[in-house]
């Protein structure tokens, strides 16, 4: 018997297949009688890239339909490792080259599960930022605001930066009013006269 070929304790005989590990490579091989080796083709990873992408026609996106992480962007494994990759940079990579030191990549289209690479361009931190529309980003989003929640406008006389941020002066004013005026005082003073 030959030394790579499997032992009676590794084949399991209920399903007549047997899983042999190689080296980077596992291949599964039929119980018969000839002995023959049937070594399965590894796909390389732009094979199972594409096998994982779906066109939206609609808006152009190419979405990711395989496993994402926890931020909703697209990840795929590289072949022969234990090593993955976000997907949207790997296409970007196919089809640019390597993303340039000191730049990360921005979706244009907004939808983080797209690996088209003409909607992702290769940008500064500061400026991913500054496109971003979270609501905690104090990016153009929240600058193109010119009123605040209750209608104030934004102003130079009625905004007030506070760390960083904008706050209204009319706003913040009746927030204060409220808080001081419904406080109960701990201690009376009681003045004797």
């Amino acid at each position: 018997m030959h030394p790579s070929w499997p032992t009676r304790s590794t084949l399991c005989w209920s399903l007549a297949y047997s899983i042999i590990r190689r080296p980077r490579r596992w291949y599964v091989r039929p119980h018969d009688t000839e002995k023959r080796r049937f070594p399965m083709q590894a796909k390389s990873t732009i094979e199972r890239f594409w096998t994982k992408v779906v066109c939206d026609l609609e808006s152009q996106c190419w979405l990711w339909t395989a496993s994402r992480d926890s931020s909703g962007y697209g990840q795929i494994s590289i072949s022969g490792t234990r090593l993955s990759a976000k997907a949207h940079r790997f296409s970007f990579e196919i089809e640019h080259g390597a993303i340039p030191i000191g730049l990360e990549l921005d979706h244009l289209c907004r939808v983080r599960h797209c690996v088209n690479p003409n909607h992702l361009e290769a940008v500064t931190r500061r400026t991913n930022v500054l496109r971003g529309n979270g609501p905690k980003v104090a990016g153009l989003f929240q600058r193109l605001k010119t009123h605040c929640p209750a209608g104030h406008p934004y102003d130079l006389f009625n905004t007030r930066f506070y760390r960083g941020m904008r706050r209204c002066k009319t706003c913040h004013r009746e927030q204060e009013r409220a808080r001081y005026g419904t406080k109960v005082p701990s201690r009376l003073f009681i003045v004797r006269q």
